[in-house]
């Protein structure tokens, strides 16, 4: 199946009006944030600004739904860490990254975030010619 970025961004744009129109904080964020991974890998600083908005959003339901927020805080995190590293800035990858995992419990991620994240740090390192750590437990252990 080949993906279509373009019918992707149509539906998504789309969901975003509906959510808007209903006044649906938490499905302009997920739409917002979804806008953000179809639009990125076309360009950065849309992707970006996408990610910034569904950012802003989901830290507007604090309030109202707190386990949403920091996971939405988290996904938008690392969807910015992820453009960051696709642009070279590997240290500014890296503590992006650190910050999406803190309110992730690592025994309890089934959505595959952690995945991301562990990717963007290890190749963030990589690039940057420096030992993670999990390459320093290998000699200790």
């Amino acid at each position: 199946m080949k993906d279509n970025d373009s019918i992707a961004l149509l539906y998504f744009n789309e969901a975003y009006r509906i959510a808007k129109a209903a006044q649906d904080d938490g499905g302009m964020a997920d739409a917002s944030y979804y806008m953000g991974i179809t639009t990125y890998s076309v360009s950065y600083s849309i992707g970006l600004r996408y990610a910034m908005e569904s950012m802003k959003l989901y830290e507007q339901l604090n309030a109202k739904n707190p386990e949403v927020a920091v996971k939405g805080r988290a996904k938008c995190l690392q969807l910015i860490s992820t453009i960051y590293r696709r642009q070279g800035k590997w240290k500014e990858s890296i503590q992006l990254s650190r910050q999406a995992m803190l309110p992730l419990p690592p025994s309890k991620d089934s959505s595959g975030q952690l995945g991301l994240i562990y990717f963007s740090i290890g190749s963030a390192y990589s690039n940057l010619q420096l030992t993670d750590s999990a390459e320093d437990r290998k000699s200790v252990v």
